[in-house]
């Protein structure tokens, strides 16, 4: 009884997948997946940097930074447990809501757009995408401003959520 069988057969089930391969990468427009992914990922880093910099500018203690480090971490983690569904359906009513929350849209417009139907550079869906992550990074830019300059200044005392919210209303 043998148990390996030495065969020079090709695998054809091999030669089908590679060929799909091919044919799914030549579809591709290449030079737009990658303006894509700059774009959404410098947007995306921007946007999640000034998120750290509120947690930052609210404690200096390790300890106390974790408590406000989970709901920034949670539409990452979100992101990343939606990304299957969007791929299966690029073009579907999830992936488009996804795609306009500016929390997730970094991720999942750049996971969705190589697989979407007839994307093109200056689609209203794409130019949404990009336009309201913009503004989510400015705006929570300019909230992480008002955190830090009052939060630096305080030294000592235990931040909670009620105590950014009464550093972002302050009119100083």
């Amino acid at each position: 009884m043998k148990l390996f069988e030495a065969s020079n057969q090709v695998d054809l089930s091999f030669v089908f997948e590679m060929n799909n391969l091919v044919t799914t990468l030549e579809a591709m427009n290449i030079p737009f997946v990658l303006l894509n992914f700059s774009i959404f990922f410098l947007l995306g880093y921007l946007l999640y940097a000034s998120l750290f910099a509120i947690v930052g500018a609210a404690s200096d203690i390790d300890t106390d930074t974790q408590q406000f480090i989970f709901p920034i971490t949670v539409p990452l983690l979100t992101s990343m447990m939606l990304i299957q569904p969007v791929l299966l359906y690029p073009d579907g009513l999830l992936a488009n809501v996804l795609s306009v929350i500016p929390l997730s849209a970094p991720i999942i417009t750049s996971a969705r757009l190589p697989f979407a139907d007839h994307i093109v550079l200056f689609e209203l869906k794409w130019v949404v995408s990009l336009v309201v992550t913009f503004i989510g990074f400015l705006v929570m830019t300019w909230v992480a401003a008002r955190i830090y300059k009052i939060g630096i200044l305080s030294h000592g005392q235990k931040v909670g959520y009620k105590q950014l919210w009464e550093w972002f209303r302050r009119t100083e």
